[in-house]
């Protein structure tokens, strides 16, 4: 790795920031931890970078050693993964999370924050990750307050091979709404509200079928990060 604009010093930390403290660095990384290979994948992840922005990372990280192209033979573009040594980041990764749960708690949830896109890519992934499968399509509904017009319902269609998610009517039959404030959908998601807490109290709505509004909390896995709020709080 040569970097002409790096600070020129020793230090391992310094070695470390010229890759990973430049601006969308640490988001593109984080959208590898959770398995996206695309480009329209990260994109996704983090709706703000711009398509250029975005491009000279990629270049920069596989330059790195961080990433790596891998064949491709469904789709048109490159895909990448994560080398042992971008995996060897995850431990930086996580506990720059966990630092932020402990000490910009309520920044986290700040308006501004509050990105619908990326929680409900993170969401599917989530639940992709988790190998949650449904034995026959089935549609979830998210109407979501204190978002711009445009913002206000995604639909997570589930099928034996994969999950998509809409912005418009798939058109199929729903199985479940869910409703609630994008602020609230978003705390529950870092654990900073427990998800029985605002089921109970009606700050998250769940109408449907029964059994698909029993099952919601087995597929609605919450972040790798809300454990430990969870665990701090009542």
């Amino acid at each position: 790795m040569t970097n002409r604009e790096g600070y020129k010093h020793y230090c391992p930390i310094a070695l470390t920031s010229q890759i990973l403290c430049k601006r969308w660095t640490t988001l593109i990384l984080r959208a590898f931890v959770l398995g996206a290979t695309s480009y329209n994948e990260i994109i996704k992840s983090a709706p703000a970078i711009s398509p250029t922005l975005l491009s000279n990372r990629l270049t920069e990280l596989e330059s790195a050693n961080i990433i790596q192209e891998i064949p491709n033979d469904k789709t048109r573009g490159k895909l990448y993964q994560l080398t042992t040594s971008g995996q060897a980041l995850f431990p930086i990764l996580d506990q720059m999370g966990i630092w932020a749960q402990d000490w910009l708690r309520h920044e986290v949830t700040e308006k501004v924050n509050l990105n619908p896109d990326a929680l409900m890519w993170e969401v599917r992934q989530s639940i992709i990750n988790h190998r949650f499968v449904s034995d026959k399509l089935k549609v979830a509904q998210f109407n979501l307050s204190g978002v711009p017009a445009n913002k206000q319902h995604y639909w997570l269609v589930f099928d034996a091979d994969d999950i998509d998610i809409c912005v418009k009517d798939p058109g199929h039959d729903i199985d479940i709404w869910i409703s609630a404030d994008i602020q609230t959908l978003v705390e529950i998601w870092l654990g900073h509200i427990r998800l029985s807490a605002a089921i109970a109290n009606r700050s998250l709505k769940l109408d449907g079928y029964t059994h698909e509004v029993k099952a919601f909390s087995h597929w609605f896995g919450l972040s790798h990060f809300s454990a430990m709020a969870l665990k701090n709080s009542p």
